[in-house]
């Protein structure tokens, strides 16, 4: 084998290695060197993260030029052999070019025609010639040792700081900063007093509803060990450049910042700079926000109320009975990923309405009864950007109010027999329908004293699903029942109270209302009878009065029509002085028509109180003839009643049409005629219903009494009957006529 070719094979090796070690250490230097200078400018300024990834596009296409240009270029451009051998016969002199010339000479040798006229016998001296002297040379002597060494010093140092920087960039907190900030272009943050964060950022943006007032906050961490520093917004738009102080929003330790924004319309960047730490830039992206198109709220009442659902509109607030639910309905403007509604601390999320992704509907609260408060619906579209434009309604929890009931008797006094009926008159009232509706009664007996448990007494007299008009949830009734006294079996002297009571279906409380007390004396028919004799007295006496009235007024319009003019009164005087005695004279006749009608009223009300305590029935079976609908209603009432309709009227309009000609004397004199001839009619119609009453009264004294002599007469057989009759031989005759 060629001894040159093999000498060049390992000088080339080792020309190789003396170029990578020395491209590489150079390499490795300045590559460090640059690392450091990177390090430096991060840690002293700060760069963000369009600076940072800049300087690391820059240091990878610099360092890879400059590993291309040191490492890979020179031992890419190799030189030839012959250049080698020259080297070598140059680092040589003594060879004198014979080495050069052997390995030519070999080389063409199997090339005959290049040696044309060559001796064979020179070149192949000439070879050998090399050969010996090829193994005799150090070619690697033509390599600088001392920078060969200088070159491995170098490398090691590049090498054990790469990987220094290596190991560091994982274990050691500035250097995996560092590593961290300009290499994995992280934003983590050097070693400070002060770390900020700008709150709301996502994937490096902001994003703000376009158009809309945005709240920018800033805190300031908890790993910061000074948390009270003045924070700034530092904002770059397409108008300029601006730094904004901010102000604490009242937090305890003042670590956060905040900043209003107002009708943001255009996209900007902003940071935050505060202490000694200054944030990233983050890019403010507008976005168009989702909007609720559509809203419907309905409140689900209980399903005692009957009620069901109930459409809420408006802003509120909603009175809403308490154990109801709402149930919410939104459609958005456009896809949103997240529906729900915001009670103070508590949300409750919408779940989607089908298979719509901007429609969704639920249950307000999920469970559970509802709070009062104010409620927020509130859309988050798929950019995290929730509606601007919120829509707010208020609750106020309300809860079933008691019925209202009002009650009033028909046809009965205080007084009432045993087994009188009693007809109450009642209007119930209540939101949501009854339950039941009956009477609330107690008595005591003035002469015994009874069990307690025997002196109160509750029925309904109308229960839902079973009787009449609570079959149905009814929230107003008004209707007359009747309570039956002869039930109770109360002797006479009982003192007896009762209520109309109505009581609801709410679930939470004893929901009843009553309606006033009324109070009963229970009494026999004798003294209901005395009772009614008196009174029927009393109204014979006021009747009389408006008798009395009526002939004094009479004689008063004739006196006012023929009194003269006094000599020292003036015309004027005298006639506006007629006028007003003739404007009371009117008065008084309509009072009179007002009095008997009250008359007339009262005898109506004790015909009603005496069918209702069926003391009719006595009087009709001693006197059919004179039954008391016909003293009453016929001869008394019916006779007012037409009195005052007829004449009473008729005498009021004659006398307020005298008052209309008073300045006419003859026109007077003949008005007040025609209403004297009136006057005298009521007069005789008059005493004709007196007479009625004095005979009405006559007749029911004497009808008690035959009643009352009945009843002793009875109880005197009763009596007879229970007695001991003795017998024969216990009567002592000598007793007998004593």
């Amino acid at each position: 084998m060629n001894p040159i070719q093999n000498k060049i094979a390992a000088l080339r090796s080792q020309l190789t290695r003396w170029i990578l070690v020395r491209g590489l250490g150079q390499w490795l230097l300045i590559a460090i060197a640059v690392l450091l200078l990177d390090m430096g400018l991060d840690r002293f300024f700060k760069m963000d993260f369009a600076q940072r990834t800049v300087m690391l596009a820059l240091t990878a296409i610099g360092l890879g030029g400059l590993f291309f240009w040191k490492v890979i270029r020179p031992i890419w451009l190799r030189p030839s052999d012959d250049a080698l051998v020259y080297e070598v016969e140059k680092k040589n002199p003594q060879l004198k070019g014979i080495l050069l010339s052997a390995m030519q000479l070999d080389r063409s040798k199997a090339n005959k025609a290049e040696l044309a006229g060559v001796s064979e016998q020179l070149v192949d001296v000439t070879i050998q010639k090399g050969f010996e002297d090829a193994a005799k040379v150090n070619f690697a002597g033509v390599l600088d040792l001392g920078q060969q060494r200088l070159n491995w010093s170098l490398c090691g140092v590049g090498l054990v700081l790469a990987a220094v920087v290596g190991i560091g960039s994982v274990s050691h907190p500035f250097l995996n900063t560092w590593f961290k900030r300009n290499v994995l272009l992280t934003n983590d943050q050097w070693p400070q007093e002060t770390y900020l964060k700008l709150v709301g950022v996502r994937d490096g943006k902001l994003r703000i509803p376009r158009g809309s007032d945005h709240r920018q906050l800033v805190e300031v961490l908890e790993n910061s060990s000074v948390k009270d520093v003045s924070v700034s917004l530092e904002m770059d738009t397409p108008t300029g450049h601006s730094t904004m102080p901010m102000k604490q929003t009242g937090k305890a330790d003042g670590s956060e910042h905040v900043f209003m924004l107002h009708n943001v319309s255009t996209g900007f960047r902003l940071r935050a700079i505060g202490g000694d730490d200054t944030t990233e830039w983050v890019e403010v992206e507008l976005v168009e926000p989702p909007a609720i198109s559509n809203l419907e709220i309905a409140a689900k009442l209980p399903d005692y109320t009957g009620v069901g659902r109930q459409v809420l509109s408006g802003p509120g607030p909603f009175a809403i009975l308490k154990n109801s639910h709402l149930e919410v309905q939104v459609v958005a403007n456009k896809v949103v990923v997240e529906a729900f509604v915001v009670n103070g601390d508590t949300k409750v999320v919408l779940p989607a309405d089908g298979e719509l992704e901007n429609q969704f509907a639920g249950r307000v609260p999920a469970e559970g009864p509802l709070p009062g408060g104010e409620y927020d619906v509130r859309l988050i579209d798929a950019e995290g950007v929730q509606n601007s434009r919120r829509s707010k309604f208020k609750v106020a929890i309300t809860t079933d109010k008691p019925p209202i009931v009002r009650a009033s008797l028909l046809g009965i006094s205080g007084l009432v027999v045993p087994r009188a009926t009693v007809p109450v008159s009642f209007q119930a009232k209540d939101e949501y329908g009854f339950a039941e509706l009956g009477f609330d009664c107690a008595w005591i007996n003035d002469l015994e004293t009874n069990d307690p448990e025997n002196q109160v007494k509750k029925f309904a007299f109308a229960t839902k699903g079973q009787q009449g008009y609570l079959a149905e949830p009814t929230a107003n009734i008004s209707d007359v029942v009747a309570l039956e006294m002869d039930s109770f079996d109360l002797p006479a002297g009982t003192t007896f109270r009762f209520t109309v009571t109505g009581r609801d279906e709410y679930p939470d409380a004893d929901n009843t209302g009553n309606s006033q007390e009324f109070l009963l004396k229970v009494v026999t028919p004798a003294e209901l009878r005395a009772d009614l004799l008196r009174r029927e007295i009393e109204q014979r006496q006021v009747f009389d009065q408006a008798y009395e009235t009526q002939l004094t007024l009479a004689t008063e319009l004739q006196a006012i029509v023929v009194r003269a003019k006094p000599a020292e009164q003036s015309e004027t005087d005298f006639l506006a002085g007629r006028e007003k005695s003739l404007i009371a004279a009117t008065r008084a006749q309509k009072s009179i028509g007002t009095s008997a009608v009250r008359v007339a009223d009262r005898f109506e009300e004790f015909l009603v109180e005496v069918k209702n305590n069926k003391l009719d029935e006595a009087e009709n079976a001693i006197a059919p003839d004179q039954r008391i609908e016909t003293r009453f209603d016929q001869r008394i009432i019916q006779p007012i009643r037409a009195l005052d309709e007829n004449l009473i009227s008729l005498a009021a309009r004659h006398m307020d049409h005298c008052r209309s000609l008073v300045n006419d004397p003859e026109g007077l004199k003949a008005a007040a005629d025609q209403a004297d001839q009136t006057h005298q009619e009521i007069l005789s119609q008059m005493k004709s219903i007196l007479a009625a009453m004095n005979a009405s009264e006559g007749f029911q004294g004497v009808i008690n009494d035959v009643i009352s002599l009945r009843l002793d007469t009875d109880q005197l057989i009763e009596q007879g009957k229970d007695a001991e009759v003795p017998d024969a031989g216990d009567i002592d005759e000598d007793k007998i006529f004593d």
